[in-house]
């Protein structure tokens, strides 16, 4: 009889009630759990039940995020504050629309909590729906007037955030309540650009059809079909290219999506992007063509298909470097040898007046440097 009557001894079995059940759960880490729930970015869904650090929460934290729902509705009865923060800024809104516990979601707003209050991150409750896919989550919030269009302190939406995770249903709905599909976030990414970014084409087509800027780019100068290219992403790189994407716009380097494939290395996209017309001859602010890239990096098939589309063999970049001095610097033999075949003149000097021939010999490369110097000698009796 004691225990029932003695109010300190409740509360505290009612606290290990609740959260025992979450810990059996969920075994893991708990130093591990703790750096998840206070990282700035919350953990992805799944990652999100390692063991959070319950001493650090209130009840009604505990009870909204293992979804009580009859605790929670005994707590608030019994006065507990409903917008109460932890140490990181989070309410017990916030850790229920985390988990996508729609009746504790409910029962909080009813409650009065305010769907607007930020954690330190500036993350909102409906932040955390929209990441994790909880789309009646997001419903909920959305028709108790929270704002689609939010941004926390890293600038990023629910869109932006729902378009990272590929979150169809949450990306329509928030559609649907009028986002600003071209907001950007600190580095001046739009939704489309972190979708390519991310390989998510089934996201992509539904912000094109949303009308999304397609030749946006972000703080490097990088748009949504440069980031494609970048990740050998082809159908994501068609898709784009279909919405009239600028298919040599360059970046802050002066490199095209073409380049950035090719510097990836990636044979399906450099062909698609051949093959809707990309420009070989284009040039970085270095003067670096496509071409010098491929070689550069040992991409002896690129290289081909490069030269197969009319690329200039023996373009020269501000260094003066043609592509086989590049080949011959880094003893690509079979490149050099490709080069050869195809035009390429040993004869040429960079801007400290070295040939091919000289920069494969001062490497020590001695096969580059015997093959290159029997082609220059082959120019001179031609010449």
């Amino acid at each position: 009889m004691q225990f029932a009557t003695n109010n300190k001894y409740i509360q505290g079995f009612i606290l290990l009630i609740m959260i025992i059940p979450g810990l059996m759960a969920v075994p893991g880490n708990v130093s591990a759990a703790e750096t998840a729930v206070t990282e700035s970015t919350p953990p992805k869904s799944g990652a999100a039940d390692t063991n959070p650090p319950y001493y650090k929460w209130s009840k009604l934290m505990i009870a909204s995020w293992l979804g009580f729902v009859q605790e929670t509705s005994n707590l608030l009865a019994k006065g507990a504050h409903v917008d109460d923060k932890d140490e990181d800024g989070r309410t017990a809104l916030m850790y229920a629309a985390w988990k996508g516990h729609n009746p504790i979601v409910r029962i909080l707003l009813k409650a009065g909590a305010k769907h607007h209050v930020t954690d330190r991150n500036g993350r909102t409750a409906l932040s955390f729906a929209a990441q994790n896919g909880f789309a009646n989550t997001v419903e909920i919030l959305l028709k108790n007037k929270a704002d689609p269009d939010t941004a926390d302190n890293q600038g990023m939406t629910p869109l932006l955030w729902s378009c990272v995770e590929n979150r169809q249903d949450v990306i329509t709905m928030l559609m649907a309540a009028g986002v600003n599909v071209n907001q950007k976030e600190t580095h001046q990414r739009t939704a489309l650009i972190l979708a390519a970014l991310e390989g998510h084409t089934p996201t992509v087509r539904s912000l094109l059809n949303a009308n999304a800027e397609v030749n946006a780019q972000d703080q490097y100068g990088a748009s949504a079909l440069w980031y494609a290219a970048a990740i050998g992403d082809d159908n994501t790189l068609r898709l784009l290219i279909s919405g009239k994407a600028d298919i040599d716009l360059k970046d802050n380097r002066g490199q095209t999506p073409l380049m950035a494939a090719v510097t990836g290395g990636h044979v399906t996209a450099v062909d698609s992007l051949i093959s809707y017309g990309a420009k070989v001859t284009a040039r970085s602010k270095q003067k670096n063509t496509p071409l010098h890239i491929a070689v550069a990096r040992g991409h002896a098939k690129l290289v081909k298909m490069l030269l197969g589309a009319s690329a200039d063999v023996n373009d020269q970049n501000t260094l003066g470097l043609t592509p086989l001095m590049e080949a011959a610097e880094k003893n690509h033999i079979d490149i050099v040898k490709l080069l050869l075949e195809n035009g390429a003149n040993p004869s040429l000097k960079d801007v400290h007046g070295e040939t091919a021939h000289q920069i494969a010999q001062y490497n020590d490369f001695h096969e580059a440097a015997e093959l290159l110097k029997r082609s220059s000698a082959l120019e001179k009796i031609l010449n």
